[in-house]
């Protein structure tokens, strides 16, 4: 239970990292 927690912070984590860095990508190329 505690270990699947985890998993799903880290994935949540770096769904957030990649649509920040997707955001600003967008906003300089466009």
């Amino acid at each position: 239970m505690e270990k699947e927690k985890r998993s799903l912070v880290k994935t949540l984590g770096w769904g957030v990292i990649c649509g920040i860095a997707f955001g600003i990508s967008y906003i300089i190329f466009h």
